[in-house]
């Protein structure tokens, strides 16, 4: 273990720094072994609902979980064909050809963000600039299909609308696509960190199952436009909501996360 902290520091075992780092690390891993000795999981999770910093930091997690999955970003996805249609592309080929564009787009961006933008800029500025990207293509993709839904005669709004897509792909990967996994995994004390990263990948697969399951029913009862409207004010609500709460975690060390 001491080998692989002093290559990932770029260093050697020998270097002061990484001893110190790996005797915090060690500590902690022993504090643990002896803290969860007879613990159970009632008691965690009474300590979890009890302690009020345990408690903060497992409702911003579970916050994140559900901003995520409610700005649309599942539904969006698995419905991705459709929308490209209702945007204005005429045909299913060509829908699915700009679907796999999407897909592109979302790979990319991921990509970008996970091994460099999260690391050089920040967890909060990258998710409140995702936030805000989202938050714009839902306003403009709002507004499009109540007024120009599919339609050919003003190419310039479809074409804009089509654009918003890709704003908006861009926006969820660098921002709420990945960043909430990242608070889940750094946040917590390594005494609950089990049972809430646990409880908040839970929360995350019952959502997006209801995500997925709702979208088009959302997009009949609400006439498209209508679901537009709510992704943005749960856009809207997470950006005033996280960007208040949510603290910088990088460069943060879990051992000193507290």
């Amino acid at each position: 273990a001491l080998l692989a902290l002093a290559r990932l520091r770029g260093s050697d075992s020998s270097d002061s720094a990484v001893q110190e780092e790996f005797e915090q690390i060690e500590s902690q891993r022993r504090a643990k072994a002896a803290d969860l000795a007879g613990t159970s999981l009632v008691q965690i999770i009474k300590e979890i609902a009890t302690v009020p910093t345990y408690r903060s930091r497992f409702l911003l997690v579970m916050t994140m979980q559900t901003v995520a999955q409610w700005t649309g970003g599942n539904g969006i996805t698995y419905y991705i064909p459709e929308i490209f249609e209702y945007a204005g592309i005429v045909g299913k080929d060509s829908a699915l050809i700009s679907s796999g564009a999407y897909g592109i787009v979302k790979l990319v961006f991921t990509m970008v963000f996970a091994w460099g933008l999260i690391d050089i800029i920040g967890r909060r500025r990258c998710f409140l600039a995702g936030l805000g990207l989202q938050l714009s293509a839902h306003i403009y993709m709002a507004v499009y299909m109540k007024y120009q839904p599919g339609s050919g005669d003003n190419k310039s709004a479809s074409d804009a609308a089509i654009a918003s897509v890709f704003i908006y792909a861009v926006g969820w990967s660098i921002g709420l696509c990945t960043v909430q996994y990242l608070y889940g995994t750094e946040v917590f004390p390594t005494r609950i960190r089990s049972v809430s990263y646990a409880s908040s990948m839970a929360l995350h697969w019952f959502f997006q199952f209801a995500v997925v399951r709702v979208t088009p029913n959302m997009f009949v009862s609400l006439d498209v436009w209508g679901a537009y409207i709510f992704w943005a004010l749960v856009c809207g609500f997470g950006f005033v909501i996280l960007g208040l709460w949510a603290p910088e975690t990088k460069g943060v060390p879990m051992e000193r996360m507290g």
